[in-house]
């Protein structure tokens, strides 16, 4: 798999909030309603770098898109179920959300990071790739 800085939605990134964190970058498509991808299915790959739960029960993860780069007033695309906090390890394999295709209609993609409760500590590297690994 190549990794695009371009493609780079987290890096390293502190994600332990109590309530819902954004990526630290956007995607900027240029306009709304661009179909990125050109046909191709495109994933956001999400790595657990560190994660102690704390009094965290559950993290979610969700795709959204905004019409604002700092992605307030966001859509959500597609989010993974509650991920229970015995399901969450550094190191594990990574989270993969598809992207669909035709649904993105604002201009910026990133990612938002929802903890119930204020983890120990949850940083995460994510992206958008073409490919995922599929040999783990």
């Amino acid at each position: 798999m190549i990794l695009d800085k371009g493609l780079l939605l987290s890096d390293g990134q502190d994600a332990k909030a109590n309530g819902s964190k954004v990526s630290e970058n956007t995607i900027d498509l240029s306009v709304a309603n661009r179909d990125i991808g050109a046909g191709e299915q495109l994933y956001a790959v999400v790595v657990i770098d560190t994660y102690t739960a704390g009094s965290n029960t559950a993290v979610t993860i969700s795709v959204i898109t905004s019409a604002s780069a700092d992605l307030s007033s966001a859509t959500t695309i597609i989010s993974t179920p509650a991920i229970a906090t015995s399901a969450i390890s550094a190191g594990r394999v990574p989270i993969v959300l598809p992207i669909p295709p035709n649904i993105i209609t604002q201009r910026y993609l990133g990612l938002n990071y929802n903890c119930t409760t204020a983890a120990t500590a949850l940083t995460v590297t994510a992206f958008v790739a073409k490919d995922i690994q599929s040999n783990l």
